[in-house]
């Protein structure tokens, strides 16, 4: 009874208080760069005292919450005695405390051993790098390899980051979960990662664990129900959210009710939806990266066998039930040639896909005897998600080499 009292009560307050804020203290500029809210710097201990640091940070202003960890958040599990690893929670507006932080951070001279702006979409600028925790969630089994090699040969893949091992020393399981993070630009480098990840023989399954995908679409933020457009309906749903009577019912839903990017839901954010609504406030926009899932592939093969100097390649995908295309990112024929796999046919032709969730290649290839040959491919699936996205699922799969 109690809420119901309150949501009345804040509800109220929401049509109340939506009259147009003055020119002078309104803000127009909602660019947020959501990824910017926090900022990591690594302190030299011997050059300054850490605690202090972190009172003067707090005292800025600028920082929502500073505080240590044990080891770097960017080098993931990266520990060294002499340095302090600082995490800053950067207030709103990002943009602008952001560079704030990062200036008072540079005072400190020498002692600041580096300063890291996560965000995504951003390269190097003004000699501070940048950093994502863009990762795949990679299964490991640890009874074909062990953990040290594995880190080591993961860390080394191209286009990889960092990679870290979340498996307890003291469990006897030989399967464990590594995170391996991928470096910018990620539509083009998880992919990759993830097929020379496949590639391993010890790698028993991975994929994307945050959201990465190369179909964005952009919302306004408030739309919590992903129509294209912020109703007084959305704003009665954020407000539902902000008072605890509902919960979002998925990280897009929270994502598009924190209309002040605050890291909150709150009735702020249910009164900007209303502005929005009613064309008072400007649109905030959000690009929403449609993610990637395992669990849409129910069954796949490729096949190669000989007769003469003839190469018979048979692949097959199946989906599963939710699946509506179905098909092959790529098919390739393979020749050693000096220890190395060369590609001499490639498959790729836009009718590689079925509008269904099933799909059968079969060809032919005459090719000159005396060599090794081997074939490759990507299956593919994809799957309605939310009201206007897709999930697509990839995996890497290969033949048994066969020499004639």
């Amino acid at each position: 009874m109690k809420k119901a009292i309150s949501f009345f009560v804040a509800l109220c307050l929401l049509f109340v208080c939506s009259a147009p804020a003055s020119a002078e203290g309104q803000e127009t500029d909602y660019e947020v760069i959501h990824y910017w809210f926090t900022v990591y710097a690594d302190l030299d201990k011997n050059k300054c005292d850490p605690e202090q640091v972190v009172k003067e940070l707090k005292n800025t202003g600028f920082a929502d919450s500073v505080w240590l960890q044990d080891s770097s958040p960017v080098y993931i599990g990266e520990t060294d005695e002499d340095v302090a690893y600082l995490v800053i929670r950067v207030r709103l507006p990002y943009r602008e405390n952001n560079e704030k932080i990062v200036s008072y951070l540079n005072r400190y001279g020498s002692a600041i051993l580096g300063i890291y702006r996560p965000s995504v979409g951003c390269c190097n600028d003004a000699g501070n790098s940048c950093f994502t925790f863009e990762y795949l969630l990679t299964g490991v089994d640890l009874s074909l390899c062990d953990a040290d090699t594995a880190l080591r040969e993961l860390s080394a893949l191209p286009y990889v980051h960092s990679v870290e091992n979340t498996k307890d020393k003291e469990d006897d399981d030989p399967f464990a979960i590594f995170y391996v993070t991928v470096e910018y630009p990620f539509a083009e480098n998880g992919p990759t990662v993830l097929r020379l990840l496949q590639e391993k023989t010890y790698v028993k399954g991975a994929q994307f664990e945050w959201l990465v995908g190369d179909k964005d679409k952009t919302l306004p933020y408030g739309d919590v129900d992903c129509d294209g457009t912020v109703s007084t309906n959305d704003a009665r749903r954020i407000l539902r959210f902000a008072v605890s009577l509902d919960h979002p019912g998925s990280f897009l839903e929270e994502i598009l009710s924190d209309v002040d990017c605050s890291g909150s839901v709150s009735t702020a954010d249910a009164r900007l939806a209303l502005r929005t609504a009613i064309g008072l406030q400007p649109k905030n926009l959000y690009t929403y990266s449609a993610p990637k899932y395992a669990g849409l592939l129910a069954g796949t093969s490729i096949d190669l066998t000989n007769k003469g100097n003839t190469l018979l390649l048979t692949a097959s995908t199946t989906g599963t039930n939710k699946v509506t295309k179905c098909g092959f990112q790529y098919v390739k024929l393979q020749k050693l040639v000096n220890g190395v796999w060369t590609n001499i046919k490639e498959f790729t032709y836009s009718d590689q896909y079925n509008d269904t969730n099933s799909k059968v290649f079969s060809v032919s290839v005459s090719v000159p005897t005396g060599n090794t040959y081997r074939a490759v491919c990507e299956h593919y699936a994809e799957a309605p998600y939310l009201q206007f996205f897709t999930q697509s699922a990839t995996l890497y799969n290969t033949t048994n080499a066969i020499t004639i």
